[in-house]
């Protein structure tokens, strides 16, 4: 069997990618598995320099430090900062990387931002939360986007200009699945495999079959217990794979339990009826965004969006729950 794997770290994640070709060994595949394993690896570095929260130098990092200010940025930068605010209108601002001040505050640090009295807007003042709320005829909290007209991120040309310290963390890994993805199959390999796999710490793509032409199949774990699985999935077509969980961004702080997924209309981690949820759908982006929206704000998302076909929750207590067509994947469950 014909199947090349390489296996490092980046954005504090394992990173795993798995190419499969059809036969036996060749020489002209292990040199194409040399070149991916190199291209793989520099773009992860790549989105780390751009979009890291914990290293000063990154581009994220300096920006962070200047709001209010033009600051040019490099192509990478500016496309996550657009996919954002995209998903952040798309949302109606239940997606929001403003959040940043809140992780800090709950000791969530990275590196060193502009202190909060300097401000960030035009007007003098700054946002911690990034949204209003309102209350729909039912009485629920529904969050709405900023009241000021103005954009937290403006674009001109090379140039942003951002109203508040920006977190971009699970975005940025999605962002660079997907780029690892789109130079796999630009790769003249890619016409000779069977099929791939790029895993970044459970979000994931995968493309094509097995060498031996089954499906790929990807687990679902316990957030209470990350190394016990819940349920295999068996993917069936070619997909994005992620997961919004608080199995390992939690600690207790002040004496209570807190985690890393924050309700931009509280400033305060999201109060969930779940532990994660997982979707698959074609981009990893956009699945991405499924997963941390719908676990912040469940109700709201499921009538505000048109929702695709393979989600996974699991609740507090838990269970694992699916659409039909999800529950259609799974091929095992606890």
């Amino acid at each position: 069997m014909a199947i090349y794997e390489h296996a490092f770290q980046s954005m504090a994640s394992p990173i795993r990618i798995r190419l499969d070709f059809p036969g036996n060994h060749r020489r002209e595949y292990a040199e194409a598995a040399t070149e991916i394993w190199d291209m793989a690896k520099g773009e992860f570095a790549s989105v780390v320099k751009a979009l890291s929260r914990f290293d000063p130098a990154s581009e994220l990092s300096r920006l962070n430090r200047s709001p209010g200010q033009w600051v040019a940025v490099s192509p990478l930068l500016r496309e996550a900062l657009q996919k954002a605010w995209e998903a952040y209108e798309y949302t109606g601002g239940v997606f929001d990387p403003r959040i940043l001040r809140s992780l800090e505050a709950l000791g969530y640090t990275g590196a060193p931002v502009v202190p909060l009295s300097t401000g960030g807007r035009r007007d003098g003042t700054d946002s911690v939360r990034g949204v209003s709320t309102s209350f729909d005829s039912d009485g629920e909290k529904f969050p709405e986007p900023w009241a000021d007209p103005a954009p937290w991120v403006e674009f001109d040309g090379d140039r942003v200009r951002i109203e508040a310290p920006l977190d971009l963390g699970g975005l940025g890994k999605s962002l660079a699945v997907d780029r690892v993805r789109e130079g796999i199959l630009s790769h003249p390999a890619a016409r000779q495999m069977k099929g791939f796999l790029v895993n970044a710490g459970g979000d994931l793509y995968a493309w094509g079959t097995r060498e031996d032409g089954e499906h790929w199949r990807v687990g679902i774990e316990d957030p209470t217990a990350p190394a016990t699985i819940l349920a295999a999935l068996d993917l069936p077509l070619s997909t994005a794979v992620c997961t919004s969980s608080i199995a390992r961004r939690r600690w207790i702080y002040d004496g209570r339990p807190v985690h890393h997924l924050i309700d931009p209309a509280t400033g305060q981690p999201a109060e969930s009826p779940y532990l994660s949820v997982t979707c698959a759908y074609p981009d990893p982006i956009t699945a991405e965004i499924i997963t941390k929206v719908l676990f912040i704000r469940p109700a709201q998302s499921l009538r505000i969006w048109p929702w695709p076909d393979y989600i996974w929750w699991v609740t507090t207590d838990v269970r694992l729950l699916a659409t039909p067509s999800g529950q259609r994947w799974v091929t095992w469950s606890r």
